[in-house]
């Protein structure tokens, strides 16, 4: 899934990303911005979102959340004029019935900034089973 649109994301508040395009999803495992996948298995998850119009030592955390818990973070210190992507990857093993999967982000500018680009499709949450 993609956000092809942009989102606003309030300085210092942990924010879920709200996903509007579904590129493949073949087992209908992705509504209401949240992955619940179908199947139980080990899944590698990717996901990553595209800031715009950072500043100087802004920093960004992208966190990948299992149950409504963070799993993995990936944190990013932007040079000024920056729009920058930070991506974080685990593999996470989900049961197949009630894990759900979904992609949190934070920063510390000052003020609201823009998560997503309308040119390229730098914010995404994709996940491959790769094991039983």
């Amino acid at each position: 899934v993609t956000l092809t649109n942009t989102q606003s994301i309030n300085t210092s508040t942990l924010t879920k990303i709200l996903f509007d395009n579904e590129v493949i999803d073949s087992n209908n495992d992705f509504t209401s911005n949240t992955w619940t996948p179908t199947v139980a298995g080990k899944y590698l998850v990717v996901g990553n979102v595209q800031m715009q119009s950072m500043e100087d030592t802004d920093k960004l955390k992208t966190d990948l959340y299992k149950n409504a818990n963070c799993v993995a973070r990936t944190a990013l210190t932007l040079g000024a004029g920056t729009t920058g992507g930070v991506c974080v990857a685990m593999i996470m093993d989900m049961n197949g019935s009630t894990d759900t999967g979904e992609l949190r982000i934070t920063h510390d500018n000052g003020s609201s900034k823009n998560a997503g680009n309308t040119t390229v499709d730098g914010s995404y949450l994709m996940a491959f089973k790769i094991a039983e």
